[in-house]
């Protein structure tokens, strides 16, 4: 009686144990190990599909494939003449991005050569280790996800496509920008290790990405590598966006000094952001576009930092950060050399609270300013946060709030340094300012007389205008080393050192210091 007891009560405990194991594998999305299937461009698509007996194609293996079996594919040139539609929970790998390389020939349809179109379907899938050559971009796509989650995409090579390399996200027909957000939000999606090259179209007043990307929930885009010189954007939102705590980082993006509109390409392009979304640790030659969203179930919209951005001096018109959205905190950036601002908040849904802290912006050829403020007939701009900023040589002004049609109500300027600028706020055509405060700032060699903090151009009179505790001397730069630090940071001697104010940011000594470092 004892023994069989036994036998049942171990019965029990290994089905309680497996029973767990497969909950487990549910909920943490763990596809088990199925078949390996490998193909070869010396293979035959009659062939069984093993190491030893592989198929030729990629597209005839993804119709045997079954969820949770991978497709190895060998080093070599694989010429597909399908597309290559592969179905969820099915891998994809090659040998290495340098050794394993697909071209298309002759495709119908879109002409795109990898497609995971699904309606809400978990993938549970990775493709890795691979390359896709659009042969002078007469490849239309190269790889487009819709509406399936959960896909990891590793260590690959996009190059020579035309339209784009790679489109990821939700779509349906009630995307609007601004307005309607999706009815799909694609979860679980991750680019990492990925060179894109040569990828995206202008066609005249729009532009296509090298990467494009839409209603996607949590994804995360780590290491990626985009070099597009003669058209097309970076990173680049479509159907208005629409982006919960999205993760751009560690990567490097170069694109065209001419995109749409015969202005600067984008590098990075999100709308309709929310939920602690983060640029960071992005080197780019080119502007970010942020334009609507809010914090949503987050703290910020939008976190965008520890960036570089430094463009061509060419003096031509344009931005380093459009920030048209509410609720972002842009910090600890360097940008040199923006177009006609380094940071514009302006028309997109009346943006508001958005809080700018220890950047440091070298003008160049800039003509208008380190920030504009414009928001349009009947809209708002509540709230901007201006503090510790380092802003050099803007010729114009630094704060610009030209032709400004609505209402700029709550503007806090503290702790900067102003050097070889021109005027410090400047009004043209302004319709309503009011409840600002400009105190603890530091002014340096300006390029013009100075008779106060704000020059009025035709503007109406600011309200509530507080100016205090500022003052004017060299900040005693280190001027030595690499840039933006130790080289602007302040010398031993220098006067910034606990000269700022509390802003409720952290610091150490015994007051913050004036300026980004």
């Amino acid at each position: 009686m004892k023994k069989i007891a036994f036998t049942l009560l171990l019965c029990t405990s290994f089905a309680g144990a497996i029973g767990a194991l497969v909950t487990q594998a549910a909920s943490q999305n763990i596809a088990f190990a199925g078949r390996t299937y490998y193909v070869d461009p010396n293979g035959s698509d009659n062939n069984n599909g093993s190491k030893s007996s592989p198929w030729k194609t990629v597209a005839f293996a993804t119709s045997r494939a079954k969820k949770g079996d991978t497709i190895h594919m060998n080093r070599g040139t694989f010429v597909e003449t399908r597309t290559i539609d592969l179905p969820p929970g099915v891998n994809l790998e090659g040998e290495s991005s340098e050794t394993t390389v697909l071209i298309a020939k002759n495709l119908s349809g879109d002409r795109t050569l990898i497609r995971l179109d699904s309606n809400r379907e978990l993938g549970n899938q990775r493709l890795r280790r691979f390359s896709i050559d659009g042969q002078n971009n007469s490849l239309e796509r190269g790889i487009s996800i819709t509406n399936r989650h959960n896909v990891k995409i590793d260590d690959i090579h996009l190059k020579n496509i035309k339209f784009t390399c790679l489109f990821v996200g939700g779509v349906d027909n009630r995307q609007k920008e601004g307005t309607t957000p999706p009815s799909i939000w694609v979860k679980g999606i991750s680019v990492t290790n990925t060179q894109i090259t040569n990828c995206g179209e202008n066609k005249g007043g729009w532009s296509s990405g090298a990467l494009m990307i839409a209603a996607l929930d949590g994804a995360r885009f780590d290491n990626i590598t985009i070099n597009n010189p003669k058209f097309g954007h970076g990173i680049k939102q479509f159907k208005g966006g629409w982006f919960k705590n999205i993760k751009i980082t560690n990567s490097t993006i170069n694109v065209a000094d001419k995109g749409s509109h015969n202005r600067r390409a984008i590098s990075i392009e999100l709308w309709n952001t929310f939920d602690d979304s983060e640029v960071y640790k992005v080197k780019t030659n080119n502007w970010f576009s942020f334009g609507y969203g809010n914090k949503g179930s987050g703290k910020r919209s939008v976190k965008v930092h520890d960036n570089q951005i430094i463009q061509s001096d060419t003096g031509e018109e344009y931005l380093a950060i459009e920030a048209a959205a509410s609720d972002m905190e842009i910090y600890n950036n360097y940008i040199k050399n923006p177009g006609s601002y380094g940071i514009a908040i302006w028309e997109r849904g009346s943006p508001s609270n958005n809080l700018v802290h220890h950047n440091v912006v070298v003008s160049g050829n800039n003509r208008h300013g380190f920030i504009v403020l414009k928001p349009a007939d009947r809209q708002y701009i509540k709230t901007t946060k201006i503090y510790n900023n380092t802003l050099i040589g803007f010729k114009t002004s630094a704060i610009n709030l030209s032709n400004t049609q609505g209402v700029v109500d709550g503007l806090d300027i503290r702790n900067n340094v102003f050097t070889d600028s021109g005027y410090i706020m400047m009004g043209g055509d302004t319709k309503t300012l009011k409840n600002v405060t400009f105190s603890n700032n530091l002014f340096y060699n300006p390029r013009v007389k100075l008779t106060g903090v704000w020059t009025n151009w035709g503007a109406t009179k600011p309200t509530n205008f507080i100016i205090r505790n500022n003052k004017a001397g060299n900040p005693g730069f280190n001027n030595s080393g690499s840039i933006p630090r130790p080289f602007y940071a302040p010398s031993r001697k220098s006067i910034l050192l606990d000269a700022g104010v509390n802003v409720g940011l952290p610091f150490t000594g015994y007051a913050p210091n004036i300026g980004a470092l």
